[in-house]
């Protein structure tokens, strides 16, 4: 869809409502009879619960946000001189660019270096695909910035970056610590994924939440606002809304705590009562024990030679770490190597990282 020459968007893959729907009971069957129960974070993010997580990145406690703000805008003409120009046109690459808020500081120093780039987002939300490139027309229209948004997955849209523009380096964002939401084994297979898409000489930019005070960590995920609590309980309102079940929102508790085992924040919803919840669409009825919980998400957290480690495996080489002034959070330049140590069997990797 062209929201001007500069600013458009190419649909890849079309959302199926009735697909998703479908996917969304099976998951969520699969998790209620589980034991331990859970439930995938991948479902957190409706409208209510996108908006939700914008007030959360506004907390205090929340500091990822603002450490890579922090990170981008101290480091981003450095980003723009040492990966961007060269006499070779670039594809910027977000996956999963949500409002975009970050990328608009990088995007402002290529501008202002003049680099010969264009814009790439990839998200397989069409209206959240919209709603991005017409606030981009909107802030520089006047600027000489191209916009081309593919709406897909991710695989779909660096596959057809990679078959259609051989003559654009890929420069592919990554950000806010998403990584975190996998274990280690998946976020090696995810990395390898996008390696094995991508060219050799290709960059990566990656977020990641690094090892700190876990009471410093976990509060990011358990605010006094109880902004988090909301944003777990939404996704209980959006199962009930989509799967016509009937669960009670106001009998749960929501506790995140730090995992030394995994390094991970893992964020749990606890049952208050014993009781039943009855999911509409299938016909199917769950106990859950009072004080039994659901696991609703892990965030990792990383030490430098983690993500050193990941990098190998996943066949890429660590360019340079990217620090806010804490060293709360980094930001990993990565380039495709397919020479890389990413041949290491899957059995060095379980034994490495499970």
């Amino acid at each position: 869809m062209s929201l001007g020459c500069q600013f458009r968007y190419k649909v890849l893959r079309q959302e199926d409502a009735t697909e998703a729907t479908r996917q969304l009971e099976l998951d969520v069957i699969a998790g209620l009879q589980s034991q331990p129960k859970h439930l995938s974070s991948t479902y957190f993010y409706d409208q209510e619960g996108s908006a939700l997580y914008q007030q959360i990145t506004e907390l205090d406690e929340y500091y990822l946000t603002r450490c890579e703000f922090e990170i981008l805008k101290t480091h981003g003409k450095s980003i723009c001189d040492r990966y961007f120009g060269h006499g070779q046109p670039v594809n910027l690459v977000e996956l999963g660019a949500g409002d975009g808020r970050k990328t608009r500081v990088l995007l402002k120093e290529l501008l202002e270096a003049q680099v010969d780039f264009q814009y790439v987002p990839i998200d397989i939300s069409e209206s959240a695909m919209k709603e991005l490139v017409m606030g981009l027309k909107s802030e520089f229209q006047d600027s000489h910035l191209q916009c081309f948004g593919l709406v897909g997955d991710y695989k779909d849209g660096l596959q057809w970056l990679s078959s259609q523009q051989h003559f654009r380096k890929n420069f592919v964002l990554f950000l806010g610590s998403s990584i975190g939401n996998f274990t280690r084994e998946n976020a090696i297979r995810f990395l390898r994924g996008l390696a094995q898409i991508l060219r050799d000489g290709d960059e990566l930019l990656l977020g990641a939440d690094l090892l700190k005070d876990p009471m410093i960590m976990t509060r990011a995920y358990m605010d006094s606002k109880q902004v988090t609590r909301r944003f777990n309980l939404n996704l209980l309102k959006r199962i009930n809304r989509e799967l016509k079940a009937d669960f009670d929102c106001n009998e749960w508790y929501h506790y995140a705590f730090y995992r030394s085992d995994i390094q991970a924040v893992e964020s749990q919803l606890i049952s208050k009562v014993p009781q039943q919840v009855y999911l509409g669409s299938s016909g199917l009825r769950f106990s859950l024990e009072a004080f039994e919980p659901i696991h609703t998400e892990y965030s990792h957290k990383y030490l430098l030679q983690d993500l050193k480690q990941i990098a190998a495996y996943s066949g890429m080489q660590c360019c340079e770490f990217l620090f806010d002034e804490n060293k709360w959070f980094v930001d990993c330049i990565w380039k495709v190597d397919c020479h890389n140590s990413a041949s290491k069997s899957s059995n060095d990797q379980q034994h490495q990282y499970s």
